[in-house]
C-alpha cells in the first residue's frame, strides 16, 4: 500500500488549515476519515464499517505526514477550544485528539 492509495484523504486533510470555523474543521477531519475508510475497504475489500478506530488511527497519522498542514497546531487547537463538548467528547472527537 502506497500513499498513492490514500490521495483523497490526504487532498481533504490538506484543506483543514484553510477552515473559517471550528464546525468547518471538524468536518474536514470527518471528510478525512470517511475518505480512509473508503480507501482501506478498497484495498482490503472488507465493508468499512468493519475497520475500528484503533485500526485506522495509524492510517491517520500517515496521511497527517503526508498532507500539507500550515498551522495545524493552530488550526487543531482553535477546533478543539470552541468546538462543543459533545463533538469532543464522540468518535470524530476522539480523531480530533489522535491528530
Amino acid at each position: 500500500v502506497t500513499t498513492e492509495t490514500f490521495g483523497m484523504a490526504i487532498a481533504a486533510l490538506g484543506d483543514m488549515c484553510f477552515q473559517v470555523t471550528p464546525a468547518d474543521v471538524l468536518l474536514c477531519v470527518y471528510r478525512t476519515v470517511g475518505l480512509l475508510h473508503a480507501a482501506v475497504a478498497d484495498v482490503s475489500r472488507i465493508s468499512p464499517k468493519a475497520i475500528g478506530a484503533d485500526a485506522l488511527l495509524p492510517l491517520l497519522v500517515l496521511v497527517a505526514v503526508h498532507a500539507e498542514l500550515p498551522h495545524a497546531f493552530a488550526t487543531l487547537e482553535y477546533a478543539r477550544r470552541l468546538t462543543r463538548n459533545e463533538h469532543t467528547s464522540s468518535e470524530l472527537g476522539y480523531y480530533l485528539a489522535c491528530l
